[in-house]
């Protein structure tokens, strides 16, 4: 049933109106949300909640971890967030193997790049929006020794992540 509703804006659509399938619009409604309340109760959906749960939880205990070490052996930090987006080909949001190929290379390209001259660590998430298509929030965390200015670094390093990384496809 999911496969078969449209994605148009039917809001104002008399329930009584024949669908182009061949059943009326309130029955349409009706059969998506007893779909949506049947994959919400099944087995396999109650799995993948518990793993993106336990994922999540990993994940936070790994990077409390990390920062806790980081300020155990660093008197200062200094910390830069960014998100890193990709634009569109075609109108259309790029690939997750494209995403991949992206920030793949923005991070390996970091060890000969003098932008990144005293980092110490960072935190790479990648997300997916319906809005925006695949992005990352990423963290960086420099010696605050060497570096001081987040935001200088930040307006920086987002300008490699457009101009070099992504070649002007990219906020």
């Amino acid at each position: 049933a999911l496969k078969n509703f449209p994605p148009a804006n039917y809001l104002d659509t008399n329930p009584n109106e024949l669908m182009p399938w061949g059943i009326k619009f309130g029955q349409a409604v009706n059969d998506l949300a007893s779909a949506i309340r049947a994959e919400y109760k099944s087995e396999a959906f109650a799995n993948k909640m518990k793993n993106h749960e336990d994922n999540y939880l990993h994940r936070h205990r790994r990077n409390k971890k990390l920062i806790a070490r980081l300020l155990e052996n660093h008197s200062k930090l200094c910390v830069v967030r960014l998100d890193l987006h990709l634009g569109k080909a075609n109108n259309e949001h790029l690939s997750l193997a494209s995403a991949r190929k992206h920030i793949s290379r923005f991070t390996n390209n970091q060890r000969h790049n003098q932008l990144f001259a005293d980092k110490v660590a960072h935190v790479i998430k990648l997300e997916l929006s319906h809005r925006r298509g695949y992005h990352f929030h990423v963290f960086i965390f420099f010696d605050g020794q060497a570096k001081r200015n987040a935001d200088y670094y930040a307006n920086e390093i987002g300008h490699y992540w457009i101009n070099t990384i992504t070649k002007g496809n990219g906020s």
